[in-house]
């Protein structure tokens, strides 16, 4: 890559940042837990989902970035959070739709996983080498945690590693 080429892999476009997202009345798609698809151990309590993408308002500011959402809360999107230009290229992250959940919200049923390569960053992993996060109980991936100090705070689960199920 030469200077002034782009990068290869792209943020969502920027917005004005105004602080963690919280559901507004009348977007609230359902109550759901989400489960470990190898072990059915459930990976979260009951999280209220939201239909909608990046949170209108709010922007990378650079350093020191906040979770997208409240414990508790999710958002499923129609766009990846991060995607190429070059379809030579995919990163891991690149389908939809995508649920952008606390990273709060899985603590205690997830760890890192062992190769260290996927936990690249300098503040926390950057989630651009992969899945990072695997099932505490049974060892398996289950998603890619975003937690540097240049990326939103954010647990993405791989969608045919998880499922969720509709609470009621």
């Amino acid at each position: 890559m030469k200077l002034g080429d782009a990068a290869p892999f792209h943020r969502p476009r920027q917005r004005q940042r105004t602080g963690i997202f919280t559901p507004s009345c009348g977007e609230r798609l359902m109550l759901q837990q989400l489960f470990c698809a190898h072990c059915r151990t459930a990976l979260t309590k009951p999280i209220d989902v939201e239909t909608g993408g990046y949170p209108a308002g709010r922007a990378w500011t650079g350093y020191g970035c906040d979770p997208l959402t409240e414990p508790g809360h999710a958002i499923v999107s129609s766009d990846p959070m991060v995607w190429s230009e070059d379809a030579n290229k995919k990163p891991p992250l690149q389908f939809a739709p995508q649920y952008w959940l606390n990273p709060a919200d899985v603590v205690g049923r997830v760890e890192d996983v062992k190769d260290g390569r996927r936990l690249n960053g300098c503040c926390g992993p950057s989630g651009h080498g992969g899945p990072n996060q695997r099932c505490l109980k049974c060892k398996e991936e289950v998603g890619t945690l975003m937690a540097d100090c240049w990326t939103d705070h954010v647990f993405i689960p791989e969608p045919g590693q998880t499922y969720w199920i509709d609470m009621k």
